[in-house]
């Protein structure tokens, strides 16, 4: 064999081994779809284990697994407080070295299912130190995912042995909707009680009178106002009580922004109130405004 023949086959030997070893690794690195604002998509996949995937409205961070039989990227990711670890997974063409998101389903999606072409072998500084903190910090976002669960569990036994409290005082409610001034139910803080008064404003077998929803804005202690922004969502409330009230409503909004926002939705509103909500900074003003609108329609 002529020294030219060894030379190739040893040329062809490196390539292939190169070729080889690309095919391990060329997964890696910074994809992207070449788009901006809200269209810009973004995939980084660092050697180390860590990834993240980029979209307009923000970037999620976690551990990456390979599936090289059938070229998908998984992404395992976790929200620190509320939500189990979830994964969105990626269709990697070794040929094109481009990514594709395949889950969740492309459809729901518009340009973040665009191919995500290779951008550079090289992963930002600055991101593979997020990696780092991410891998410190992941096994305490599980942790915190734990206590989580272990709280609503918690709180759902709870609910579930005061169910019977709750459905007593919200029946003796809607049979007799004064039970709330004389039992002083609105004192209660916590438990049962409390949350069948919430329940008794939205529920459709309970009629709450003018004179009683005025007498519980009476015996309201001052800095109850989760109660107060209820009543006046009441439609049983009549003008005369709205502007009665409305003065002690403002100090109420101070603590609560949805008093004067019911106040400004309520239909028996007294129009120079709406006036002066439409004048007034915060939600209640663009509601007071629609509110004079309509009033001045239904006058034409």
């Amino acid at each position: 064999m002529n020294i030219f023949k060894l030379s190739f086959l040893f040329m062809l030997l490196i390539n292939l081994t190169c070729v080889s070893c690309a095919a391990k690794t060329n997964f890696t690195g910074v994809y992207s779809n070449n788009s901006q604002g809200f269209k810009v998509a973004s995939l980084v996949v660092h050697k180390d284990g860590y990834a993240s995937f980029g979209i307009s409205i923000g970037t999620i961070i976690g551990e990456w697994s390979y599936d090289s039989t059938d070229s998908i990227l998984s992404l395992k990711y976790i929200n620190e407080i509320s939500t189990p670890e979830q994964t969105i997974q990626f269709k990697f063409d070794p040929q094109l070295r481009t990514y594709q998101l395949i889950t969740p389903n492309p459809e729901q999606s518009t340009s973040h299912n665009d191919l995500l072409k290779f951008i550079t072998g090289e992963v930002p500084d600055d991101l593979i130190q997020i990696f780092k903190e991410y891998s410190k910090n992941v096994e305490g976002y599980r942790a915190k995912f734990r206590q989580h669960i272990d709280a609503k569990r918690r709180t759902q036994k709870i609910l579930e042995r005061e169910e019977p409290e709750y459905q007593r005082v919200l029946q003796s409610i809607r049979d007799n909707p004064s039970i709330v001034l004389t039992d002083k139910l609105y004192l209660e803080k916590s438990g049962p009680v409390l949350r069948a008064m919430f329940a008794s404003f939205k529920d459709k077998e309970v009629h709450y009178s003018d004179p009683v929803l005025a007498s519980l804005l009476d015996a309201l202690p001052p800095e109850n106002h989760w109660y107060s922004s209820r009543v006046f969502s009441q439609s049983q409330l009549s003008s005369e009580t709205i502007e009665k009230y409305y003065p002690q409503a403002l100090n109420w909004d101070k603590l609560n922004y949805s008093v004067l926002v019911n106040i400004a939705k309520h239909s028996n509103t007294p129009v120079h109130i709406l006036e002066e909500l439409s004048r007034r900074p915060g939600l209640s003003m663009s509601l007071a405004k629609e509110r004079l609108k309509v009033i001045k329609n239904l006058v034409k």
